[in-house]
């Protein structure tokens, strides 16, 4: 036991291999006892009063009515991989199963245990320490501080929130954000209504009952009773279909779901975040959106800038996007150390019409692409002559296409790049009728899309050409 005493002595040391500093630590000694490392005054009082505990002393369940230490002993006993057990008993406490080496480097299992309480502001510490990513949105410019700081006050209501910003620009990171931030111990559901018909999406969000409809071969829960007591996020809310919305605003205003074809309605509570990349004001003057839908939505507004308005966000986002990269292809024993100068001003000049989407992809094929450790100017020469045929705003004079390649008016239509209908921007299809003179099977065929669909993004974005 000795090894145990000195080491709880240092206990720091061991609780930065584990990142957290632990209230209890216990190591199995055979199937019913086990040693203690760490016991902090409150666990010991909360669960050993009847034994006086310190660093060595040993426990022997059998000759304990301990519930903590039965499921210690069951958490260790357990093979595979670490797993979280939790435990209420006026207060709520997590044990971890997790391994450690003694300065002798022999291996010992251990128990984590902590108060929830406190693992949540620990997190909530990291987050603040550590501003750059929060909860995986990376920023550190002015505009994305103030995004942080309502992210926070708005996860401390219940208000619905609509988040809106162009394609691309991480509003469903923004929904989980505060979804975690929440008070909310529900799941997180996501529904995107893009492209669904209206007895599909119906289904979708309030289930269906076997023999509804054709194919309905059986029962299927909804999207509100798998989010109910968490939050709800549907985005691309502007395309839901007139007579679904009015089913959703019944659901918002008295909080009763019932499954199509069903005959029993139910409960729920739960928040929804909404998020659109179109202006829904315009939406409710063209008469294809409700404004009571809105206003039901919009209690609380978010506004994502798109990313070639927070420049100063994209050498930060290249490097998380590296690291990401670097764990992702570990495989391929190939790192990415560093980016040279050049190259970073081209991606910070470059318009990016996808937003923080497009550089993350961007970034995954540059480095699946180069040779060296290094990403250099070169590195990006195919990817901007590629792109320079959608974005080109038909001037070239812009300050955003400085640093790229100027390819002439009079250049012939090149085979289209295959962008999914949903990453479509209005730039997007600014730009393609600009470089087809206003013809439209030609800016369908460049954009990769057919041309009715190119007419329906046009009235969306309310594009005349």
């Amino acid at each position: 036991m000795s090894d145990l005493k000195q080491f709880s002595q240092n206990y720091q040391q061991l609780a930065s291999m584990v990142d957290v500093i632990p209230d209890l630590m216990l190591e199995v000694v055979n199937n019913h006892s086990f040693s203690v490392v760490v016991c902090s005054n409150w666990l010991q009082a909360l669960f050993f009063h009847e034994l006086p505990l310190s660093p060595g002393s040993p426990v022997d369940t059998r000759h304990s009515n301990s519930q903590l230490a039965q499921i210690a002993v069951e958490t260790l006993q357990s093979q595979g991989k670490i797993r979280d057990r939790i435990l209420e008993a006026g207060e709520t406490v997590l044990l971890v199963q997790s391994h450690y080496f003694d300065p002798d480097e022999s291996h010992h299992d251990a128990l984590i245990a902590m108060r929830m309480h406190d693992v949540s502001t620990m997190g909530h510490e990291v987050a603040h320490k550590h501003r750059s990513d929060f909860f995986g949105i990376v920023g550190r410019s002015r505009v994305m501080e103030d995004i942080f700081r309502r992210i926070e006050l708005y996860s401390k209501t219940r208000s619905n929130i609509l988040v809106t910003g162009e394609t691309g620009t991480g509003k469903e990171l923004v929904a989980q954000a505060i979804h975690q931030l929440s008070r909310f111990r529900g799941n997180f559901v996501a529904l995107n209504c893009t492209a669904m018909s209206e007895t599909l999406i119906e289904s979708e969000l309030f289930g269906h009952e076997r023999g509804s409809f054709t194919g309905a071969y059986r029962s299927h829960r909804g999207k509100f009773e798998r989010a109910d007591k968490g939050t709800l996020f549907l985005d691309e809310i502007g395309d839901m279909p007139l007579h679904t919305q009015g089913k959703l605003l019944r659901v918002l205003e008295d909080g009763i779901v019932e499954r199509v074809g069903g005959e029993t309605s139910f409960k729920v509570d739960l928040r929804v975040v909404a998020a659109t990349n179109v202006p829904l004001e315009q939406a409710i003057e063209e008469k294809s959106f409700r404004a009571d839908l809105f206003y039901r939505l919009a209690v609380l507004r978010l506004h994502l800038p798109p990313l070639r308005q927070r420049r100063t966000d994209i050498p930060l986002l290249v490097r998380h996007f590296i690291g990401r990269l670097n764990q992702k292809y570990s495989y391929m024993n190939k790192r990415i150390l560093e980016i040279s100068h050049d190259a970073m001003a081209i991606l910070t000049h470059y318009p990016w019409p996808g937003n923080v989407r497009e550089l993350a992809n961007v970034m995954e094929r540059i480095f699946v692409e180069t040779t060296s450790s290094v990403v250099t100017a070169s590195d990006l020469q195919s990817w901007m002559e590629e792109k320079v045929r959608i974005l080109e705003d038909g001037t070239q004079d812009g300050a955003a296409n400085s640093n790229l390649p100027q390819i002439s008016d009079t250049a012939g239509l090149e085979p289209a790049i295959p962008l999914s209908t949903r990453d479509l921007t209005k730039e997007h299809i600014i730009a393609a009728l600009q470089r087809t003179g206003g013809n439209k099977t030609r800016a369908a065929q460049l954009l990769g899309i057919d041309k009715s669909t190119l007419y329906r993004k046009m009235k969306r974005f309310s594009v005349t050409f």
